[in-house]
């Protein structure tokens, strides 16, 4: 079998230190896995990427993966498709023959069971590691006996092979207590030189609206209809809200037309400086969502300094502290109440945008991120 590379069609595949495969390429998973890959990449090791790209990934986004990184295309639908997921465990269990990794890491609960099913009928002999990247059984958009299948599977799958590696202490937790017990807390990181400090109000001039803003699809799990519901609550006030981000299909569509038609500005998607720039002038960053794994969004707004106020799940409340870098809430009316008290009252908005940056800046940087990353893959000895 000859693999291609996307990045140029007349490189051959060769014998691969570190796989990755994900099913859902795009936001923060973007963010997460093109960290991974660069730090390796950038200490010697050869490293491919097997991807599904999501609708969200802007246009040349292959052109922030280093040069030597494999690029290889594979179509995985987050549902069963019994076809195209027989057809994807051939693939990969071809691939994995083929490279002989050293490391296999598979990200998202489709990409992670078929990759360890694929590990077993393969002839490699690599570490293999899953991050769930959020759990599937967690998830409010799919029923009760969906999510319950999604947990059985998810069980069957840590009997196959492979290590968990959870990116938040609830997420960990949880995969303890009700999935498998051979885990491991790695917590997300990001390029915290890359993200802009915020520039506080009071240098702007008190007569600006503050700015309320979030960063996502406009989708279920990012809970459009809560974030609407705090907006409803400034009416007639010098408080502006953003959603950084878009929609995709028709029920999404509806959700966004219902947030530009309450004032919301919904900017679409935007290249990653562009809305690391955008975020640094944010005074609160809002996720109301129902379902997270260790949002990169949020841990990039407190790397700037931006105060978060956040829905109560896994994921938001590993990140923020209550009190001290934000608020955790459950409601809307508990969001809205927590931002009255911060736009109200200037001196508690700063205190806090300077917690939050000093106290992230150090725990989600990517040297953290991948020192520790090196140490679970057994390769710390081999960085060049």
């Amino acid at each position: 079998m000859e693999l291609r590379s996307k990045r140029d069609s007349s490189q051959n595949a060769v014998s691969t230190d570190i796989v990755h495969v994900t099913g859902s390429l795009g936001g923060g998973v973007l963010t997460s896995i093109r960290l991974l890959c660069n730090y390796f990449a950038s200490n010697g090791f050869s490293v491919a990427l097997v991807y599904s790209a999501r609708d969200e990934l802007y246009e040349g986004w292959e052109e922030s993966f280093a040069e030597s990184i494999q690029l290889i295309p594979l179509e995985i639908s987050r549902e069963a498709n019994f076809g195209q997921d027989i057809a994807n465990l051939s693939f990969l269990t071809k691939l994995f023959s083929e490279l002989q990794p050293k490391v296999v890491h598979l990200h998202s609960a489709k990409a992670g069971f078929t990759g360890r099913l694929a590990m077993r009928l393969s002839s490699a002999d690599a570490a293999v590691f899953y991050s769930p990247r959020g759990w599937s059984f967690l998830q409010e958009d799919r029923s009760a006996v969906g999510r319950f299948i999604y947990l059985q599977l998810e069980k069957l799958g840590a009997c196959l092979s492979g290590k968990v590696i959870a990116c938040s202490q609830t997420e960990f937790d949880v995969c303890v207590e009700q999935v498998s017990k051979n885990a491991v807390l790695i917590e997300n990181g990001i390029d915290v030189c890359a993200v802009p400090t915020r520039i506080p109000n009071s240098l702007e001039g008190e007569s600006r609206a503050r700015l309320i803003g979030t960063v996502g699809r406009i989708s279920p799990q990012k809970n459009p209809a809560a974030f609407l519901g705090v907006v409803k609550e400034f009416v007639g006030k010098n408080v502006k809200f953003v959603w950084i981000g878009d929609s995709f299909g028709a029920d999404d569509q509806n959700d966004k037309v219902q947030l530009l038609a309450a004032g919301v500005e919904v900017t679409g998607w935007l290249p990653r400086d562009e809305v690391l720039q955008r975020v640094s002038t944010f005074d609160v960053f809002l996720l109301m969502s129902k379902w997270e794994g260790m949002p990169l969004a949020l841990i990039e707004s407190q790397v700037s300094g931006v105060v978060g106020v956040v829905s109560n799940i896994v994921g938001n409340k590993d990140i923020v502290s209550h009190g001290e870098t934000g608020f955790i809430v459950n409601s809307s009316g508990e969001a809205s109440a927590a931002i009255r008290q911060l736009v109200g009252n200037a001196e508690l908005l700063e205190s806090m945008s300077l917690s939050a940056r000093a106290e992230s800046i150090n725990r989600f940087s990517s040297e953290r991120l991948g020192s520790e990353y090196s140490v679970v893959y057994g390769l710390a000895d081999s960085e060049g």
